[in-house]
């Protein structure tokens, strides 16, 4: 087949600049389509790792006697919604991991807290010094020991009625 033959110069300078954009319009409806087809089930896209290994059970356990619960920040935003405390009771140290939101349990989530260093207590938005039992249990984060001794935190369909496993 032969190419057809432009015999104006506005014919040969509007052809390829028309075969161009006509070009990109369909590359954009494509990549429309794709990104269409891709958001249909937002609920479903995992952008990470849905579990997090914190340390050794015996070490954090120590840490924790030592210098009180460990706080864990959000790393997504300043509002410290996804913020978690790590707190350890008992003597056993694969059991009795207690995982805090940094929230006292009698306010909203505006209401955020600051660990005093070294110690279990707690400082919330009014100024009342709370104890780390006196703050929100996580209701949508869970713990396990893996086979190596470290506790991992698991962040995702962890609810309310979940029971840690060890």
């Amino acid at each position: 087949m032969d190419e057809p033959n432009l015999r104006s110069p506005l014919a040969r300078a509007v052809v390829p600049v028309l075969g161009g954009v006509a070009f990109f319009v369909v590359l954009g409806l494509i990549l429309w389509g794709v990104a269409v087809f891709t958001s249909r089930n937002p609920e479903d896209v995992k952008l990470g790792d849905q579990t997090f290994v914190v340390s050794r059970v015996d070490r954090l356990s120590d840490r924790v006697a030592a210098d009180g619960p460990v706080l864990f920040p959000d790393l997504k935003s300043k509002a410290g919604t996804r913020s978690v405390i790590i707190d350890h009771v008992g003597g056993e140290d694969a059991t009795g991991w207690v995982i805090y939101n940094p929230f006292p349990a009698d306010r909203g989530d505006d209401c955020i807290v600051t660990q005093r260093e070294h110690t279990r207590q707690f400082v919330d938005c009014a100024g009342r010094v709370l104890d780390v039992s006196q703050l929100r249990k996580a209701d949508d984060v869970t713990y396990t020991v893996d086979d190596k001794g470290n506790l991992v935190l698991v962040l995702a369909g962890a609810t309310a009625a979940t029971t840690p496993t060890t």
